[in-house]
């Protein structure tokens, strides 16, 4: 008997099937819990053969429906995913009850012809015998986004089809230009794209300073504009007034960027200098980068000429503006900078900042909220210390914006010239390392440069862009480390810790990249191919020995997965679903620094988390600022004790009486302890005595390969 399709096949003839009453389960044994309503959520369920079974009050009513009037319709007539394609349309069914979540937006047909586009999934229900007993369909109402988004994008094309855009790749690679930009530049598109930017170039720009400062401040994820000189085909100059914009990924990291480019060539060839205002920022009022740059310039030249005098450079940045500024709207956020200025300019009390003297001191707005201070005249660095500290303590005093008083600080880093060799963008350049030190060090503090820092950066900017590339290069790997029951020696579970292997930076340490990976927004993706290769990895081993293989393997999760949310919980549920992990076999391992940073949301999500049947550990117990509170009123079934307790063991008789009242208390509240850190045989026996149960430790096994490990 051939098989029914219900995407690609008209329904069958009306059988007189209706909904069920309420007092009767549905087949697939999930009747009760479709029956919950749950607000905002839009939940309906269809037989194997497509037809409906059953749908929610909030669907019916967004519908039109009756219940009787749904459970008589089919999904071929009711729902449409054109995201999908034609080619994927025909598999899509199949997909589903073969057990694989397929998510997007849909399309609704209400009883009036009117669309509903939910923004959803598709899941197996599957009967008591395992066999598929229906797809439950849920999603939320996104249909005024969807309105929104189409307007959007209409009026976007009407933009790209007028005005000149070009894009590029994170290498500076055009990778697609619209015809207002090809006849702007008077090339044709097989001939520009592929063809790197200096293409539009001077040889003098393409290697500047501004130009390079530009693109980090893009490979940074900021935006730029400004005007810029381009060199069209003919090789005729051609001014644009740009607005240059990153695009973002779902790690987070910006992928290509946007330029969007009008044509001021006219105003630009009677123009050639700039006019006196241009050497002003037009919010605050403040010098802008290229005045700060000229006066700069003209300091150095004077310390060259009087080695006695020095000079410094002092970049600022606000803390939190980004929060701030999308929070309370741009608006809010143009009133703050203006009154953190309003701060410096008054804070600034050596020489007169802004003015028309030639080597005196300035304050200027570099953009965004980027601000920087040319001390002149200098007499040691301890007085540029002195004047940072003085401008951070005014920036920190509440600001009110829009009668709401908001609080933020800023952070600085400071540079002083050593009368040679240092021109201005190198100075420029260090004090904006010096304040990436700062904020890294905990924001609202002001650093002096040393060349460790640009040696530090430099590395750091190095690994991240070759960890760009190391998942899809296949460079990064796991290893296992046991943990390990201390009567037995029995191998209960296994911890997944990430390695990576570079072919030119060779082993680089997780405790050097993982940072980077968080800063960057690349552990997300990374963290779901680790949470993937676990779970495959643990159900080989489990197939291969079921009695002998661990009951448990442990992943960790970091801040950027845990801020995630509900995405993270759908993940988990998807990876468990797919590699068909039993509950109770997945374990967690979520620092306590984390948990305390948002007790309230932390709680709700690790509810969520557990409730897929996940287990929970708190790791590294002992280095965060978590209460006894937190131990109970949070899921976790397992209390990891930091390797810091270990340390001091010995002979030590405070830490032995701290240890055994840590432990004490985790067994009270009946949950499993693990030490970690566990390096010698005293330790252990120690451990051991305390009542402690399991620990893990380079003495009980260092981590290792899959393939090293047999049970």
């Amino acid at each position: 008997m051939s098989s029914f399709d219900p995407i690609m096949t008209a329904p069958p003839s009306d059988d007189g099937v209706h909904g069920f009453p309420e007092s009767t389960a549905s087949p697939s044994g999930h009747g009760d819990r479709l029956a919950v309503e749950v607000p905002g959520l839009l939940v309906a369920e269809c037989r194997p053969d497509g037809l409906f079974r059953f749908a929610t009050a909030a669907l019916l009513d967004t519908l039109g429906y009756t219940a009787e009037e749904f459970t008589r319709r089919h999904y071929a007539d009711t729902v449409f995913g054109e995201e999908y394609g034609a080619a994927g349309r025909e598999s899509l069914w199949a997909r589903v009850l073969a057990g694989e979540p397929v998510c997007g937006r849909l399309r609704l047909v209400g009883k009036h012809g009117v669309n509903v586009w939910l923004e959803g999934s598709h899941g197996l229900v599957r009967g008591s015998h395992g066999a598929p007993g229906g797809v439950i369909l849920c999603g939320i109402d996104v249909s005024t986004k969807h309105r929104r988004q189409v307007d959007c994008e209409g009026r976007l094309r009407a933009i790209t089809n007028t005005l000149p855009v070009v894009e590029f790749d994170m290498s500076g690679h055009i990778i697609g230009a619209n015809e207002p930009f090809l006849r702007q530049m008077g090339y044709g598109f097989e001939e520009i794209v592929g063809r790197h930017q200096s293409l539009l170039l001077t040889a003098e720009d393409a290697a500047g300073a501004e130009h390079a400062r530009v693109w980090q401040r893009l490979r940074r994820g900021e935006p730029s504009s400004g005007r810029f000189k381009r060199i069209a085909r003919s090789g005729a100059a051609v001014w644009v007034a740009a607005s240059v914009q990153p695009i973002m990924g779902e790690d987070g990291a910006p992928f290509k960027v946007v330029e969007y480019a009008l044509d001021v060539t006219d105003r630009a060839a009677g123009d050639p200098a700039p006019p006196p205002a241009a050497g002003a920022d037009e919010l605050t009022g403040l010098s802008n980068r290229a005045e700060f740059v000229r006066r700069l310039t003209a300091a150095l030249a004077q310390t060259a000429e009087h080695r006695s005098h020095h000079c410094a450079v002092l970049f600022l940045d606000l803390d939190r503006f980004k929060l701030i500024n999308d929070t309370l709207g741009h608006e809010a956020g143009n009133s703050l900078l203006c009154a953190f200025a309003d701060r410096l300019r008054s804070a600034l009390r050596v020489g007169d900042a802004g003015t028309d003297r030639p080597y005196g001191n300035v304050l200027a707005r570099f953009g965004g909220d980027e601000f920087a201070v040319l001390l002149a005249n200098l007499r040691d660095a301890d007085h540029a210390v002195a004047v940072a500290r003085r401008l951070l303590e005014a920036a920190a005093r509440p600001y009110l914006i829009d009668g709401r008083e908001v609080h933020t600080s800023a952070s600085a880093g400071i540079v002083t010239s050593r009368g040679v060799g240092d021109g201005a963008e190198t100075l420029i350049r260090n004090a904006d390392v010096a304040m990436f030190e700062a904020k890294r060090g905990g924001k609202r503090r002001c650093v002096l440069f040393n060349e460790a820092m640009q040696v530090r950066l430099t590395r750091e900017l190095a690994v991240e862009s070759a960890l760009r590339g190391a998942l899809d290069a296949r460079q990064l790997h796991l290893v296992y480390q046991p943990i390990v029951d201390l009567d037995s020696r029995r191998v209960v579970s296994v911890e997944a810790l990430l390695r990576w292997t570079h072919p030119e930076l060779g082993v680089i340490s997780p405790s050097e990249f993982i940072p980077i990976a968080e800063d960057s927004g690349l552990i997300i993706p990374i963290g779901q191919w680790v949470l993937e290769q676990a779970c495959r990895q643990f159900m080989i081993w489990r197939e291969a020995a079921p009695e002998r293989a661990p009951q448990t393997i442990s992943v960790n999760v970091a801040r950027a997965q845990l801020a995630l949310g509900g995405a993270l919980v759908e993940q988990i549920r998807s990876v468990m679903e797919r590699c068909r992990m039993p509950p109770g076999s997945l374990t967690l391992e979520i620092t306590e620094r984390e948990v305390v940073r948002d007790p309230e949301l932390s709680l709700r999500l690790l509810e969520a988390i557990h409730h897929l049947g996940v287990k929970l550990a708190m790791d590294d117990f002992g280095t965060g600022a978590s209460s006894l509170g937190c131990l109970r009123a949070y899921p976790f079934d397992t209390i990891k004790i930091d390797r810091t307790f270990l340390g001091g063991l010995e002979g030590d008789r405070d830490v032995l009486a701290v240890l055994h009242a840590t432990v004490t208390l985790i067994q009270n509240l009946g949950k499993a302890s693990v030490a970690e850190g566990i390096e010698n045989p005293t330790q252990l026996a120690i451990l051991q005595s305390l009542g402690c149960r399991l620990g893990q430790g380079y003495l009980l096994g260092r981590p290792a390969d899959a393939l090293a490990l047999s049970w």
